[in-house]
């Protein structure tokens, strides 16, 4: 619930998962600046999209089929980094 406007707990998980690492990398680096490039070029972040997906116009499509092969992607090179550490 929420008590003078702080979140106690997320709404569909037992608690929040804060990260425990502080550091800035390149990878990290390299994300923010691919994920900052598709919005602007796109001109959509994911929640809006997903909203203006319902109107069927292309660039929110597309937007979405981007987004969704991106995560594909990530979890498929990190499936293989793990193979071969």
């Amino acid at each position: 619930g929420v008590r003078g406007g702080a979140v106690r707990r997320p709404l569909l998980a037992s608690h929040f998962k804060v990260p425990s690492r502080t550091d800035i990398t390149p990878r990290l680096i390299g994300g923010g600046v691919l994920f900052g490039a598709g919005w602007a070029l796109a001109g959509l972040c994911p929640g809006p999209a997903i909203v203006a997906a319902a109107t069927l116009d292309a660039a929110p499509l597309v937007f979405i089929a981007a987004f969704f092969a991106a995560q594909y992607a990530h979890a498929a090179t990190e499936r293989a980094a793990a193979d071969h550490a």
